[in-house]
């Protein structure tokens, strides 16, 4: 369940993107888990998008921050993306622009294909995009959150038993 705090911040970040229903972006986390039927603690807002348009929602979503780190190219040991903070209130929104993953065995991965990973699911009325869950499943693995990844696993599993 989505808290009220970060649903209402949700609702937010939709209404400001879907002036720009162009753009290439998912909620993906906790966030895009649980609104696609996972049951997750929810610590802050992920936003997936490419780099071109990470620069762009953090412009469209300047009015609904109180403070922001602006978007740039941030490299770790296991991650790169376009990536920028913002705040609403104690609510963290996060967003990174064509992601990619370190993979010991086989180097950086390619930035995800938006039309490939991005689902559309209907929440509060509005249809919302999410990063599915494969894509979030292989994704926590590559990074070595296995226990997270399995965590995807099951639940994929025990929905696909119950159709």
């Amino acid at each position: 369940m989505i808290p009220k705090s970060i649903a209402s911040v949700l609702t937010e970040i939709i209404a400001a993107l879907a002036r720009r229903s162009e753009l290439a972006w998912g909620f993906t986390g906790s966030v895009g888990m649980n609104l696609q039927g996972m049951d997750l603690a929810i610590h802050d807002v992920d936003i997936q998008s490419t780099a071109s348009d990470a620069y762009e929602i953090e412009h469209l979503l300047l009015p609904v921050a109180e403070s922001a780190v602006s978007v740039g190219y941030r490299k770790s040991e296991r991650i790169t993306s376009h990536f920028g903070e913002m705040r609403r209130g104690k609510i963290r929104i996060e967003i990174m622009g064509d992601v990619q993953h370190f993979v010991p065995e086989k180097g950086w991965t390619s930035p995800p294909d938006f039309d490939a990973i991005r689902l559309w699911v209907l929440w509060d009325n509005s249809r919302v995009p999410v990063i599915s869950l494969e894509y979030e499943r292989r994704a926590y693995y590559e990074i070595g959150r296995v226990e997270r990844s399995q965590e995807i696993e099951r639940y994929l599993s025990a929905r696909t038993n119950l159709t």
